[in-house]
């Protein structure tokens, strides 16, 4: 569409609105006695299509959280782009008695390409379509270009875009478009090991707690494998990450005060869902599985493959992987 056609196309908008605006505001007498007052008021604002009729555009359309009826005499205008779900658009409407809006226009509104942001620090939670990085959770799709294996305490560069939210009011959300693992990690980056006895355990949120091993104290999430339910005052080896601002967060805590480690916990059948990177939550006979870089794997997983997982449960009640052996056919 060359200039002259777009504003072309601007005038004529301006136009319909005028004559909407002229019609809502006509004396009484142009509409017959008693008529007066009833007319309804006409309102504009801009949002985004939320959902509408798939095959018709009569029908309720919810833009910008709102239901609009859209009929017949409905203008809409697809000249920046189709008015599709998702599309930003300008609606003119008329409020009707019970409060209920129609359409009389439907513009659809030049889009703009999201945004992106780079995020780069340590992965510290890691799901089958999402990853945590310095507390953002981003979204992985089929579309995110990951470069080498991603796992929990990964150090990572990821580019982002930075969709809006769901709905109105709702926080923006971040998605990943390319994920580059740091294979030699950040300078202050590095697993540490120690032993102490566990002097106290405290809650830090509603999904950590913060135990006090020594003189250290050590951040456990629900990801930590913790073995022989250690306690205060027991005698445990740490396993952690250390961030680059010296927080540690454990990967494994075990218990070395004699006490007799868990029974793991047996699963047995055929793996029905993998991540994309091997690491993160497995599904092995309807049952759900954290995988870590920390579990023993033998064998190559696939998806129809038999495995025999030995498990524990996280202290968030978690199945977290200590082996997994892999066959083509069940033992």
């Amino acid at each position: 569409m060359n200039e002259r056609q777009k504003v072309w196309m601007k005038v004529v908008s301006a136009v319909v609105v005028a004559v909407v605006l002229l019609t809502a505001l006509m004396p009484a007498a142009f509409a017959g006695s008693g008529d007066a007052g009833r007319r309804p008021r006409v309102i504009q604002f801009q949002g985004i299509i939320e959902s509408r009729p798939a095959d018709t555009t009569v029908g309720n359309w919810v833009i910008a959280g709102r239901t609009i009826a859209v009929t017949e005499r409905t203008i809409i205008n697809e000249t920046a782009g189709p008015a599709q779900i998702g599309a930003q658009v300008m609606v003119l409407a008329q409020v009707q008695a019970d409060g209920s809006l129609v359409a009389v226009m439907i513009r659809v509104l030049q889009q703009r390409p999201p945004a992106t942001i780079t995020i780069k620090g340590l992965v510290t939670d890691l799901g089958e379509d999402y990853l945590v990085v310095n507390g953002l959770r981003i979204a992985i799709t089929a579309q995110t270009v990951i470069n080498g294996e991603l796992s929990l305490g990964a150090a990572v560069v990821v580019r982002a875009k930075v969709l809006p939210g769901a709905t109105p009011g709702a926080p923006v959300q971040l998605e990943a478009v390319l994920i580059n693992v740091v294979e030699s990690g950040w300078p202050h980056r590095r697993v540490v090991e120690f032993t102490g006895v566990v002097q106290s355990i405290e809650p830090a949120d509603a999904n950590q707690q913060l135990w006090t091993v020594g003189e250290r104290q050590v951040l456990v999430t629900e990801h930590t494998l913790l073995i022989g339910e250690p306690k205060v005052g027991d005698t445990v080896l740490v396993r952690a990450v250390q961030l680059p601002d010296g927080r540690l967060i454990a990967v494994q805590i075990k218990n070395l005060s004699g006490l007799e480690p868990p029974q793991p916990i047996i699963i047995e059948g055929r793996i029905q869902r993998l991540p994309p990177r091997i690491f993160g939550t497995w599904k092995v006979t309807d049952q759900f599985i954290e995988v870590t870089p920390w579990t023993e794997i033998e064998g190559r997983p696939a998806v129809g493959k038999f495995a025999h997982v030995e498990a524990v449960l996280s202290p968030m009640g978690r199945l977290m992987a200590v082996l997994v052996r892999i066959s083509d056919t069940a033992p």
